[in-house]
């Protein structure tokens, strides 16, 4: 099955900003699958994350050694046995304000928001991204500032 997705990555010190955003989204989609791409998250917290209805994915490395930061992964780490159209990317520490899916309309393969994302470093070879820090009429806030 694939279609549109939307997936974050973060750790256990970021829960509660994660936890907030899949529920702010889920407020106005409750259709798209959620993702979280899990940096060593505590079997609780991933209970918690599932109580949500947000599916979790594990590095293909495995564990990930404390040295490594987000920067360091890649989706492909962790994506290989999801099937997808288009994906939006939001940060953990983002509360959606308004409706995100029209977003999906964009002429673009990977869509993301973030102060930190970098198009070549979550760039899939030969797909197009969209990658904008500040989304158009503020319907996302960073909530980590």
């Amino acid at each position: 099955m694939s279609g549109n997705i939307v997936v974050s990555m973060f750790d256990d010190k970021f829960i509660e900003y994660a936890i907030r955003m899949y529920r702010s989204y889920r407020f106005y989609d409750r259709e798209t699958p959620l993702y979280a791409c899990s940096i060593n998250l505590s079997n609780v917290n991933i209970r918690r994350l599932k109580l949500l209805d947000v599916k979790i994915l594990k590095s293909k490395t495995g564990f990930i050694p404390k040295h490594l930061c987000m920067c360091d992964l890649t989706l492909e780490d962790y994506l290989d046995n999801v099937e997808w159209d288009k994906l939006l990317w939001i940060d953990a520490d983002t509360i959606i304000l308004r409706p995100v899916k029209h977003l999906f309309k964009m002429n673009y393969d990977f869509i993301g928001h973030g102060g930190d994302v970098e198009i070549g470093h979550f760039n899939f070879s030969g797909e197009r991204s969209w990658i904008e820090r500040r989304v158009e009429n503020e319907i996302l806030i960073e909530t980590n500032k």
